[in-house]
Formats: C-alpha cells, sequence, structure tokens
C-alpha cells in the first residue's frame, strides 16, 4: 500500500476538501468515519500499513489510547475562519462551539468586523450537549461546530455549519504528517514521536498565526487611516487642499490614499 498518511474525516464535505488539495500519487488518503466506527476504521488502517493519521480532536480523543500509531490532532486555521463567515450573512448571531479555542488572529478579526459572534467551549460529551441548548436559548442563528455539536443541534430551529477545511490548513497538515513520518523511521518510539508533533503542531501553527496577525495589524491600521481621512474631509468640507493641509501630507499623497481605500470625492 501506496498510502502512509490518513486523514480520518467525519464530515463528507471536509473530505471532499482535503481530497481537493492532495496529490492523488502522493502518500496521503482521506476516510470518511463517524465516532462510533472511527476506532475500527483506525485499526484497519493500521492493518493497511498506514504510518500516521490526522483527525479532529472529537476523533483523536476516541482513537489514540488505543491505536499504536501517532495521532495528529488537527486544528482550524484563521483561512477556515474567514472562508465560513464569508457565506453567513452579516446580520446573524453565531456562536462557534468547539473543545478548543479559535485563534487569537481570528478573535482579532471578529474586533474589527463587529459581528455578533460568540465562542463557547465543552470538554466532554455532556457539556457540550449543554452548551449546544444554551445556545439555542440564547437566540444563537448560526451554530458551528464538528460532530458533537450537529448531534445535538440537529432538529432544533437553527442553522448547523461544519467548519470547512481551507487549502492553509491542508497544506500545514501535510507537512507535519510528512515530518512525522519521517521522525518515525527514525524514532520507532510512539512517545518520543508523539512530543515531537506536539512540538511540531505548535512551531506551525505560531507561525500562521504570526502572519495572520500580521495580517490583521494592517487591517486595523488601514481602517484607522480611512476613518481619519473620512473624518478629516467632513471636517473640511471635502476640500482636498484643506483637508491635505489638515492630515499635513501633499495633495498627490492625499489623492494615493483616496484610491487606496476607494474614497470617492463627487
Amino acid at each position: 500500500m501506496k498510502n502512509k498518511i490518513a486523514f480520518m474525516s467525519t464530515s463528507n464535505k471536509v473530505s471532499k476538501e482535503i481530497e481537493k488539495y492532495l496529490d492523488k500519487s502522493s502518500e496521503f488518503i482521506v476516510v470518511d468515519v463517524n465516532l462510533s466506527n472511527s476506532l475500527e476504521k483506525a485499526r484497519s488502517l493500521v492493518e493497511d500499513g498506514i504510518k500516521v493519521i490526522i483527525a479532529k480532536t472529537a476523533i483523536t480523543l476516541k482513537i489514540e489510547k488505543n491505536i499504536p500509531i501517532p495521532i495528529v490532532a488537527m486544528e482550524n486555521t484563521l483561512s477556515d475562519y474567514i472562508e465560513l463567515l464569508d457565506s453567513i450573512d452579516t446580520n446573524k448571531k453565531i456562536t462557534f462551539i468547539d473543545f478548543i479555542e479559535p485563534p487569537q488572529s481570528f478573535k482579532k478579526l471578529i474586533k474589527i468586523s463587529n459581528r455578533n459572534i460568540n465562542f463557547k467551549f465543552f470538554s466532554d460529551e455532556e457539556t457540550c450537549k449543554q452548551v449546544v441548548n444554551e445556545a439555542i436559548k440564547s437566540k444563537s442563528d448560526v451554530i458551528i461546530g464538528g460532530i458533537l455539536v450537529k448531534k445535538y443541534a440537529k432538529d432544533k430551529e437553527v442553522e448547523v455549519y461544519d467548519l470547512p477545511i481551507s487549502e492553509d490548513t491542508v497544506r500545514i497538515y501535510k507537512e507535519i504528517g510528512k515530518q512525522v513520518l519521517e521522525n518515525i523511521s527514525k524514532k520507532n518510539i510512539k512517545d518520543e514521536v508523539v512530543k515531537n508533533i506536539e512540538v511540531l503542531i505548535k512551531n506551525y501553527l505560531d507561525n500562521d498565526n504570526k502572519m495572520s496577525n500580521n495580517i490583521l495589524d494592517k487591517i486595523t491600521m488601514n481602517d484607522t487611516e480611512k476613518d481619519k481621512i473620512i473624518k478629516a474631509l467632513k471636517k473640511n468640507s471635502f476640500s482636498i487642499t484643506k483637508t491635505a493641509k489638515d492630515l499635513e501630507m501633499s495633495r498627490t499623497t492625499l489623492w494615493r490614499k483616496l484610491k487606496k481605500f476607494n474614497i470617492t470625492i463627487i
């Protein structure tokens, strides 16, 4: 069997998204599972020669103690959150429910966008059920979460979404999977490999978060500068000469910034 690394997914839609970003001739395979059959499927993958499994937290917690190969817990990146929010009406109240907190860069983005979004967390299945019910009682229009969240939000008067998997996230975990595979060939002790996985994931996600924060810092700065220019224009009755003088810049610089921020003077 040429496949050595398996992505396990509880969503057919997410599985297709992952497959879209994988080279069919590569060592990766994507397997659809659910919570009840995930352990059985994982054991079957091990028998077939799979050396590394990549899965979301719910599946990882279900199988990791009973599988002799490294399991990489896959977290979503900022790209995934942005991709989903772009498809949801900005006026809807949204609740994210997950095992883990979203990246800080995403929380920063929410502050900038002023959207009505709440974050809730759970540590076990019973807590998940309670959190979902609380979100429904608080009149959330949309609930976003994984397989457990969908289980308890099903048939309720609320829209339920999976977090999509972006190309950026698949790229990161492909690289992590490959490095873990290389690690296995050097050290055949699962505990040591698992420690290295934690370091690898932290390094990749820290780098991704730093890049995202740099982008968001630029967005924040741009928004602040745009607001400052608009305020100055209104104060000076939209006179370019007076506004440029007020902002202590040349008319040419002001025109360039108006074009940059798509501000039209009629």
